[in-house]
């Protein structure tokens, strides 16, 4: 699942919309609905939408041996 299909996925949990998203994040609904559709987030982008449906975000990378970085 890419990344847009999760924000979509919580926004669904969370019965929130993309424009009451995009207002939670100070953003233009056009915008955030771009980003969706090009799978163009940011790691910023990110992290406000986590604040703003109150839940964890979490970005790592994992070796071979399992340790995250």
């Amino acid at each position: 699942m890419d990344t847009s299909m999760k924000v979509k996925r919580l926004l669904l949990e969370k019965n929130m919309n993309i424009t009451q998203l995009a207002k939670k994040i100070e953003t233009s609904q056009p915008n955030l609905s771009k980003k969706l559709q090009n799978n163009s987030l940011s790691v910023a982008d990110l992290e406000k939408i986590a604040a703003a449906l109150d839940v964890k975000f979490d970005l790592y990378f994992i070796l071979e041996n399992g340790e995250k970085i």
